[in-house]
């Protein structure tokens, strides 16, 4: 072979190792590119996936911790609005799960969607919680004896929610509702002076042979000289200048469940000393076919089995006439002289969570409801409800 063919020879074959090497280059070049790109979509969707999870954790959070927070926000649907989180965005929005709505006040189930997003990769977690009845409520709502219900827990209303059968009570003074504490630490009525009291307006379904109500009253002071007295609840008879009533009041001495009919009727007591200024009491009265009972803090402290009274019930000799209103923090005072009536005997305290029942509750049961907690528990995970919806 000539000189010049086979430097030729050699040329072309360093010109295909370089082509060779050039493509192998250009391929691992490529493989690299696509490799890395792959990790940071893989990176990415990771950090998506963990952005979904801190949002629902942030959700789940407000909802331990400030549940009218955690409403407020609920009722536009928006429950967590659009955060940025390195390295992206989480967003949280809301539904009622039994009406596919924007939650309102009286929701009890969420269905709630968290979305993260990092780049073009997203994630969306969904997953449900929920605000319960309080215990006292869903045991009141259980019982099918149960009449009537006044949480008496509005922070500024003029009207007092009854919760079983619609039979709304009335304020006098809506800015005196909310003020105190309840012993379960949320809100409470306040009644002072004469227009302050709740009234809840009298209903035929109040005719009852048997009955019972309980509910909590605090004394903010105590009467200590004799005439003053501080009226609990109160029922009056037909007419002004009727003796006849159902009354339940603290005076001087004594903590009095009374039972009048125009011409004859009984009370049951105990000391006064039972009873703290300042401190909620649980007090519960019955009437009926067993007889008279009053009860402190689930414990009966008086009863007069002899005393068979209804209120316009069935029961003879004896019965209570029924016209007027259920009254808390007042009695109606009747003149006889003019048939008017004006309000006396005023309670300086709080009346709450009171419950009527037509028939006549065991000791045991009144001890159980007194146990059982008025707040609601605050919205809460259901755990097993955490899908991954996209990813």
């Amino acid at each position: 072979m000539k000189p010049a063919q086979r430097r030729g020879s050699v040329y072309l074959a360093v010109l295909f190792v370089v082509l060779t090497v050039s493509v192998l280059t250009l391929t691992g070049v490529t493989l690299r590119r696509m490799m890395i790109q792959r990790s940071d979509s893989g990176s990415n969707a990771a950090a998506a996936r963990r952005l979904a999870l801190s949002g629902a954790e942030l959700v789940v959070q407000q909802g331990k911790t400030n549940e009218g927070s955690f409403m407020t926000a609920a009722a536009t649907g928006t429950i967590l609005p659009t955060l940025s989180l390195a390295p992206g965005t989480v967003r949280a929005t809301v539904t009622d799960a039994d009406t596919g709505s924007a939650p309102t006040a009286g929701t009890v189930n969420f269905d709630i969607v968290a979305d993260g997003q990092v780049g073009d990769a997203r994630s969306r977690l969904g997953f449900s919680m929920e605000n319960p009845d309080d215990e006292l409520r869903l045991w009141i709502q259980s019982e099918p004896s149960a009449l009537a219900y006044w949480p008496m827990d509005e922070e500024k209303a003029a009207t007092a929610e009854e919760i079983i059968n619609n039979f709304d009570g009335a304020y006098s003074k809506s800015s005196a509702v909310g003020v105190f504490e309840h012993q379960h630490k949320n809100k409470a009525s306040r009644f002072a002076w004469v227009d302050e009291r709740m009234t809840a307006p009298h209903k035929g379904a109040y005719e009852m042979p048997n009955g019972t109500l309980v509910c909590w009253v605090l004394f903010n002071s105590k009467p200590t000289f004799s005439g003053w007295k501080e009226v609990v609840v109160s029922k009056e008879g037909t007419s002004a200048g009727s003796a006849a009533a159902i009354r339940v009041w603290l005076d001087k001495d004594r903590m009095n469940f009374s039972l009048r009919t125009s011409s004859s009727g009984a009370t049951v007591d105990f000391g006064a000393g039972e009873i703290t200024q300042g401190q909620w009491h649980h007090i519960a009265i019955s009437w009926g076919s067993a007889g008279m009972f009053l009860y402190l803090d689930g414990k009966k402290r008086d009863d007069d089995s002899g005393v068979r009274m209804g209120i316009n019930g069935s029961i003879v000799p004896l019965r209570l006439p029924n016209s007027h209103d259920w009254i808390f923090g007042s009695r109606l005072n009747p003149d006889s002289k003019t048939d008017g009536w004006s309000h006396t005997d005023i309670l300086f305290g709080s009346v709450a969570r009171a419950a009527l029942f037509t028939r006549q509750l065991a000791e045991e049961e009144i001890a159980a409801m007194m146990a059982l907690d008025s707040r609601r528990p605050g919205p809460r995970l259901k755990p097993e409800t955490f899908a991954r919806v996209v990813d």
